[in-house]
């Protein structure tokens, strides 16, 4: 795991170098699949590192965010289309979005579905890239969640577009994708 780990970090650290505002995006959409492998807290010491060698963190805080916000719009339109699933995927998207646990979502409802993972995966890249054109930049530690955006200052608009971007991606695109009738 350390060294799958290593080699993840090492891979970011060159991503960021070379294709800048894309970073925090494909951050974003590959979030998921390092939950599942267990090591998406690897990132926090090249985070850490990250803010107190510049004073701030363009990739890992942003990416993390709004991959949750991406989760919570995936079970939005999980809900919005299935009656049997509507309690469960409503808890992990609230969830998601304000405590920042991914995992009921991510194990509960988007991957057990498939299709929901595509506009999961599609909301955090599209609106992570926005964040990071847009110049959002974390100052501090802080949570993974629509609660953490305080912590972005004065690039708090860059990462509201990039929740709003991450929502409304991943819910469209799950909406259409998921006819709610392969729930069981």
């Amino acid at each position: 795991g350390a060294v799958v780990g290593s080699w993840i970090v090492k891979a970011i650290v060159f991503i960021q170098a070379h294709v800048g505002g894309f970073a925090p995006g494909i951050i974003a959409a590959t979030h998921p699949f390092l939950v599942m492998m267990g090591v998406n807290m690897l990132m926090v010491a090249p985070m850490t590192e990250l803010l107190t060698r510049v004073g701030s963190d363009n990739v890992f805080r942003p990416g993390w965010i709004l991959h949750n916000i991406s989760e919570g719009g995936a079970c939005f339109a999980v809900a919005a289309r299935t009656k049997d699933m509507r309690m469960a995927a409503l808890s992990a998207g609230i969830g998601a979005i304000v405590s920042g646990v991914s995992e009921p979502a991510l194990y509960g409802v988007n991957l057990r579905l498939r299709k929901p993972m595509i506009g999961l995966v599609l909301g955090g890249f599209i609106g992570g890239s926005v964040a990071g054109f847009m110049g959002a930049k974390a100052f501090s530690m802080g949570y993974s969640s629509i609660l953490g955006v305080v912590i972005f200052e004065k690039t708090i608009a860059a990462i509201i577009a990039g929740v709003i971007v991450s929502f409304l991606v991943s819910f469209i695109v799950t909406f259409v994708l998921f006819n709610g009738k392969e729930t069981k």
